[in-house]
């Protein structure tokens, strides 16, 4: 987004092209800049966006329970999954895990237990902890757990869609939403 101050030279030195490559690729039928005009600088460099806070205080589901959050670049487990669409916490784990089941998150646990996996209301690092934080269900990979009893989970889609985050979940924090382990 062009400022009044912008000229096309200052842009072009700015991110080191020619002044006429800026013109030609946005079709301008003259040098005189508007501000407000949105321009695309064909093989740019510089101007990169600043990265997102390491950190989010989420305020997330009807009981407005705030969880400290911390968004991660990456990334994905080991496991090939062609099951479940990426994006959703199904496809996420599913990379972590070997999912033999389907279905929605919600219903993983009954689906797992079916099939004779272990099940419970313990918090193990490798397990999959099911709950209902959402309509469909969400679930998480447990990474770890820690001394006062508390868990911390991987998982996609619950800050927004497609989003790696990690969050420390304290014993009754979750209330009745949380389902269990899938071990």
């Amino acid at each position: 987004m062009t400022k009044a101050s912008d000229t096309i030279d200052g842009l072009a030195t700015k991110f080191s092209v020619d002044p006429q490559v800026i013109v030609d690729f946005n079709r301008l039928r003259t040098t005189s800049l508007t501000a407000g005009t949105t321009l695309v600088v064909p093989g740019g460099q510089g101007g990169a966006f600043p990265p997102p806070p390491a950190l989010y205080q989420i305020l997330h589901g009807s009981t407005q329970t705030a969880f400290p959050v911390k968004v991660l670049g990456c990334c994905l487990g080991p496991y090939v999954n062609n099951k479940f669409p990426a994006g959703w916490c199904t496809y996420y784990v599913a990379t972590k895990r070997n999912v033999t089941w389907t279905g929605d998150a919600g219903y993983w646990y009954q689906n797992a237990s079916y099939q004779g996996y272990p099940v419970g209301p313990t918090p193990k690092v490798g397990a999959i902890m099911v709950t209902w934080e959402s309509w469909a269900g969400h679930v998480a990979y447990v990474e770890a757990v820690n001394p006062d009893g508390s868990w911390v989970v991987s998982e996609m889609n619950w800050v927004a869609f497609d989003v790696i985050d990690e969050r420390t979940i304290k014993p009754g924090q979750l209330g009745t939403k949380l389902v269990g382990f899938i071990y």
